[in-house]
């Protein structure tokens, strides 16, 4: 896919709990849709402004993200919507699937 110039979107940050740290599961999904680093940028946005959301990692050449998470304030099935939702304008088509959850001990 062709980079587009004017597919600019500026990284989300949130502060980090580390009183959540004893409370984090992981989940991977598959993301479908993304062409650019920009793409990878608005959906790691769209998942970590989730409540209970801890940190993202997107991987545009997978085609993947991990997502670390607060397994009794969310459901990685939130995640799956808020991928759809990435791109508010509707240029880009995202999906995603979860692929594997790891819940915390």
């Amino acid at each position: 896919m062709e980079h587009d110039a004017n597919c600019h979107v500026d990284m989300y940050y949130k502060p980090y709990d580390e009183k959540e740290v004893s409370r984090i599961s992981n989940a991977r999904l598959s993301v479908r849709g993304m062409g650019c680093p920009n793409c990878a940028i608005r959906v790691r946005n769209a998942i970590l402004q989730l409540d209970g959301v801890n940190w993202v990692d997107v991987d545009l050449d997978s085609g993947t993200a991990v997502v670390a998470y607060n397994a009794s304030a969310i459901s990685p099935q939130q995640f799956i919507p808020a991928v759809a939702a990435a791109d508010p304008q509707g240029r880009h088509d995202y999906r995603a699937e979860l692929i594997e959850e790891v819940q915390s001990v």
